[in-house]
């Protein structure tokens, strides 16, 4: 038997996951008959961000010790429905997209040569910044509730769902306003620590967008020079 290969598609396959999770999670998340294509999708993008590991024996083990955890509670939380076990889920899921996106930035930062799958990746990074602020704030949430300010007719709508810890739909909505400074103002900080975790977000977004711009056109001059 031949040698199994990751695709080559790189990390176009773990975009297309965050993109799909991204989009369909809004619309899925508080119908309990979809929730599973949610949490597929979640576990797609673990599986997928596999990719940088894939020829670093110790990073690879270290993923694994990451994922599993973030993979099992996934699962679990959604067959048992408690603040206790989505924190356990929370946690771990942020400690694991804090792993990917570091070794995510130093695999771009390594390299010399503009290529499509570099872009890619740059990409993934700044969603998957927005996800583990996301995962963050949940935490945050649930063992200070009350440290942010959810929309009264939400609230209304979904007593359950904030009772039990279950709003990461809206925190994920949250983060991707903050890292992009909109600043829509529906969903705000209530407490100094949720308040100062929202203005690291917004200033790692902008620092993020403008560290990689400055590299990518870094590695172009260079290229060109070199030519």
């Amino acid at each position: 038997m031949g040698k199994i290969e990751w695709p080559k598609f790189g990390f176009l396959g773990l975009l297309i996951c965050l993109v799909s999770l991204l989009v369909v999670s809004p619309f899925l998340q508080e119908y309990s008959p979809a929730k599973p294509v949610v949490r597929i999708f979640s576990t797609a993008v673990i599986l997928f961000s596999i990719y940088p590991f894939l020829k670093k024996k110790h990073a690879l083990i270290i993923y694994s010790l990451l994922a599993a955890p973030a993979f099992i509670f996934s699962w679990v939380s959604y067959s048992f429905q408690s603040p206790t076990i989505l924190l356990i889920q929370y946690a771990f899921n942020a400690n694991f997209f804090i792993f990917i996106i570091v070794s995510i930035l130093s695999e771009i930062f390594r390299k010399n040569v503009i290529t499509l799958d570099l872009i890619y990746g740059s990409i993934c990074v700044y969603l998957l910044i927005g996800v583990a602020w996301a995962y963050i704030y949940a935490v945050l949430e649930n063992i200070s509730p009350g440290s942010f300010n959810f929309p009264l007719p939400y609230l209304q709508a979904n007593p359950s769902l904030i009772e039990s810890g279950s709003h990461f739909s809206l925190l994920l909505y949250y983060s991707f306003v903050t890292l992009a400074t909109l600043g829509y103002g529906d969903i705000t900080p209530a407490t100094p620590p949720a308040q100062s975790l929202a203005a690291l977000e917004a200033i790692t977004g902008q620092f993020y967008l403008a560290i990689l711009v400055a590299r990518l056109v870094g590695i172009y001059i260079s290229n060109k020079s070199k030519q």
